[in-house]
């Protein structure tokens, strides 16, 4: 038998025909010598088709969730997160946040999802945090020209640090 689905459980059954019709291995597995049906498990793998995380910016945070592989390949024992190149998560939960970032900043995310058997990791996603509004806005000095002119002159100040 080929094609078959890491980690999942399989019972093959047989049937013999003749002209005058098919007999089929019995349902029941009462474990008699007659019961020519078997089951078995295959192995575990890898995770297959492992997705990058999910990201909400905020100015100074990231908050990333993610699905389970569409292809685990067995029990997923724990995920990883890196950040930037360096690991900021390892666990069972599917969820976490990064604070502490800098204002429309650049970062790089890599998932990790394992089974008994190893790991597999999703592509890089690039996530940027949030903007911040301009700020503070100074009232604009206005000089009336005429009756239908207004020379309107406004002052942006930088934000500070």
């Amino acid at each position: 038998m080929t094609g078959l689905t890491p980690s999942t459980q399989y019972i093959v059954t047989v049937s013999a025909c003749s002209p005058a019709g098919c007999t089929e291995s019995p349902v029941g597995n009462s474990g008699d010598d007659n019961d020519v049906r078997s089951g078995f498990k295959t192995p575990e793998e890898v995770p297959d088709a492992v997705s990058p995380p999910f990201v909400v910016s905020s100015p100074s945070a990231l908050f990333l969730t993610w699905e389970p592989p569409s292809r685990p390949n067995g029990n997923i024992t724990e995920y990883f997160l890196y950040h930037n190149s360096e690991m900021v998560y390892r666990g069972k939960n599917r969820q976490h946040n990064i604070t502490g970032l800098g204002v429309y900043s650049t970062n790089f995310l890599v998932l990790g999802a394992c089974t008994n058997v190893g790991c597999t990791n999703s592509s890089q996603v690039t996530a940027l945090t949030s903007q911040l509004p301009p700020g503070p806005l100074h009232a604009p000095s206005l000089t009336l020209l005429d009756s239908r002119t207004i020379f309107v002159d406004h002052l942006f100040c930088p934000r500070h640090s």
